[in-house]
């Protein structure tokens, strides 16, 4: 059976995790109304088999709570509440805080229904009780209404969203991070990612969002940014290189002749510091470009020492038009 569809839904789950990650304090009020962000804690559950996708210590109620999120971008597998529960008892048995748990569907999908119940006969053994958000019910409107920017990255998932909203959140986000452009993209890019899944978008309305986003793409290639990433990259990968050669160079000298083995040497080093070089520029592309993927990015280009294939993925990468290509490029690696 093929396995595309799952990494597909996990590409998705990735940048809704990174993207609450990074703006914890703003998000979660509006994911679970009444919630003060204080920290976010250690995701580990049972090491090594389990790890929830976020744990966070709120304020909510007039006490401290652990609030555990996990989200799904297809329909709910029949496990689901049970997993959530081992989660919900594990995290409980190490804080010892009451523990809410919501799973966040971006995507319309059959959810499961609170709370799960087990019985032996007529005897109630467990009820646990969990909570369910639907992307798509969301109001887009009254997040842009209250400039709540942490939220516009999501709007492509809101059935009430439409090609002027969100343009216009675009352009706030433009104006309100104009200090701040490598974090701009990068929440333009998550938005792209989410909004080619959805469907609570007409075909129309994306293509005029895509015909915005694109004109960031110029934009993102010439920042100063990025360019200089590039180009330390490929400094330290150089100078790395030449400096491993010398030094094999005359670890090889000494057993085979000096001339011979710093030859040699120089020589692989260059090799290595030029497989170096591709492998971190061509990671420091994807991480300005597409975040979501650099893990990804980092496992193949690791299995790769050939500098031909290295320099072909690279060409590749750079010109490619979204996060999809560069996702299918990674895994045909």
């Amino acid at each position: 059976m093929s396995q595309e569809p799952f990494k597909r839904d996990q590409k998705y789950d990735t940048s809704l995790k990174s993207l609450v990650q990074e703006h914890a304090a703003e998000i979660l009020p509006c994911l679970c109304p009444g919630v003060v962000f204080e920290r976010e804690l250690d995701i580990e559950i049972i090491r090594p088999t389990m790890r929830a996708d976020r744990v966070y210590l709120v304020w909510y109620r007039n006490a401290w709570h652990i609030l555990h999120i996990e989200f799904e971008s297809s329909n709910a597998d029949e496990e689901l509440a049970a997993r959530l529960h081992t989660y919900n008892a594990v995290i409980y048995q190490k804080h010892k805080l009451p523990v809410l748990s919501i799973i966040i569907y971006p995507f319309k999908a059959t959810m499961p229904v609170s709370p799960l119940c087990i019985k032996s006969g007529d005897e109630d053994l467990l009820t646990f009780h969990y909570r369910t958000l639907a992307l798509w019910e969301l109001d887009a409107h009254q997040y842009v209404r209250e400039h709540n920017l942490a939220m516009y990255v999501l709007l492509p998932t809101m059935e009430s969203a439409d090609a002027p909203l969100i343009l216009q959140a675009i352009q706030e986000m433009e104006d309100n991070y104009r200090e701040e452009t490598t974090k701009f993209y990068q929440q333009l890019i998550w938005m792209e990612i989410l909004m080619r899944r959805s469907g609570a978008m007409s075909a129309e309305a994306k293509e005029t969002v895509y015909g915005r986003l694109s004109m960031f793409e110029r934009i993102w290639d010439e920042d100063p940014k990025v360019q200089a990433i590039t180009a330390e990259a490929k400094k330290k990968g150089w100078q790395q290189g030449i400096e491993q050669g010398i030094e094999q160079g005359i670890e090889q000298g000494i057993e085979q002749g000096i001339e011979k083995g710093i030859k040699k040497g120089i020589e692989k080093g260059i090799t290595k510091g030029e497989i170096k070089t591709l492998r971190s520029t061509t990671l420091a592309v994807v991480s300005a470009h597409f975040p979501n993927l650099l893990e990804l990015a980092e496992r193949q280009l690791a299995q790769i020492d050939d500098p031909a294939r290295l320099q072909q993925l690279f060409n590749q990468i750079l010109t490619a038009p979204n996060g999809d290509v560069v996702y299918k490029l990674l895994n045909n690696q």
